[in-house]
């Protein structure tokens, strides 16, 4: 509640930067549809799905997620919609690599996310079921890349820009 406020009450065009350990999205294959497997926002899809209808039906703008759990780089945009209404809404998900991951056990594998992914979820709003639709598309910058990204934001015609570059180091 206090992060949905939090949304709600930021300026329409300000940059709102969200900080989470783990991803947001993409979604990994495996147990995909098993909840009870996972640690991330995917194993809590009430809270998942929660966050997604209120960004959607307050059409936010300009809200980006960090975060950095899983070990590996990656970079989603994301586009929740409602069909029946037309509102819609479009963030940005950036998982920043790992500064140093020897354990490839304990390390997300760019194959075991959605990287491009569209799952469709029903919500309840008072009496009635509404039916909400999000698409991912997602891309790894590097699967051996590790130590550090930098994420930059810009104000860009119709909102804020961010694009993510890094250092990298790499083993070997």
């Amino acid at each position: 509640v206090g992060l949905m406020r939090w949304l709600l009450d930021a300026p329409r065009d300000a940059l709102k930067v969200v900080t989470t350990a783990a991803m947001l999205l993409p979604r990994t294959r495996l147990y995909v549809d098993e909840p009870l497997h996972q640690d991330g926002w995917q194993g809590y899809p009430a809270s998942l799905y929660s966050l997604l209808v209120h960004l959607c039906e307050n059409e936010m703008r300009n809200v980006v997620f960090l975060s950095g759990d899983a070990h590996v780089a990656c970079n989603a945009r994301v586009t929740v919609t409602h069909p029946e209404s037309g509102k819609s809404c479009l963030f940005e998900s950036h998982h920043a690599p790992p500064l140093y991951a020897p354990y490839p056990f304990a390390n997300e594998s760019p194959h075991g996310l959605l990287l491009h992914d569209a799952f469709d979820f029903t919500w309840k709003h008072g009496d009635q079921e509404r039916r909400y639709r999000c698409r991912v598309d997602a891309t790894i910058p590097d699967e051996t890349f590790q130590g550090y990204a930098l994420l930059r934001a810009r104000p860009a015609p119709g909102g804020w820009g961010a694009e993510v570059e890094g250092a990298s180091s790499r083993e070997g």
